[in-house]
């Protein structure tokens, strides 16, 4: 992972920046405990099977991606394509075309949703766009709507800390990357423990 994300960096920067996440033994230790601590958590919580796998793939290509995007801002077409094609792929072998409407439907709102702000120049870039619609695909409509409310309370959070600390303000621009993906990763670990997605869990309490 670690020499993924240097390649992904130096691809397009040709070398040119200070890569903080690789470099030292203590940085290749932290990618190997991040990694494998996330997929020895999905295993513990769901136990092995083909959705679990998934779920700990994109978990790893989201730690990539947020590593990538905080460095350089910018979010890599290869990782937001590798996300797609698990889902696809998990979607294939596990015969859930049923649900291939409510993905579909996920991807739309996530484009929209964030392709409006972008073309007001509100903050959204072109890679924040296309990483909400994977990530609108892979959760699905109800889950991607969580996904987004844990990224908003992040990102409020973190401007908090920057205007607190005086190292910058409401006109900050923020890398969203990491802030979705974090939020894609909080509604992933609450699904497998759970057994069950956030809107079947919500409409349960509903009954």
């Amino acid at each position: 992972m670690e020499k993924i994300t240097i390649a992904l960096i130096v691809k397009r920067t040709q070398g040119n920046i200070n890569n903080r996440f690789s470099g030292k033994p203590k940085h290749t230790f932290g990618w190997m405990a991040l990694n494998s601590g996330c997929w020895l958590a999905v295993v513990f919580l769901g136990g092995l099977n083909c959705y679990t796998v998934e779920c700990a793939v994109v978990l790893s290509v989201c730690m990539i991606l947020a590593a990538v995007d905080i460095s350089i801002k910018k979010i890599p077409n290869e990782l937001l394509l590798t996300l797609l094609l698990i889902h696809l792929t998990v979607v294939i072998v596990s015969n859930q075309y049923s649900t291939i409407g409510l993905y579909l439907m996920g991807l739309g709102i996530g484009l929209v949703l964030f392709l409006i702000p972008g073309l007001m120049g509100k903050g959204a870039g072109l890679g924040d766009v296309k990483f909400a619609a994977v990530v609108g695909f892979i959760l699905g409509t109800y889950d991607f709507f969580a996904a987004v409310m844990v990224m908003g309370a992040l990102v409020l959070i973190y401007a908090l800390y920057l205007i607190g600390t005086g190292r910058g303000g409401l006109k900050t621009q923020l890398a969203l990357g990491p802030f979705l993906a974090l939020g894609m990763s909080a509604v992933i670990f609450f699904n497998i423990s759970l057994n069950q997605n956030l809107y079947v869990f919500v409409k349960s309490l509903m009954i």
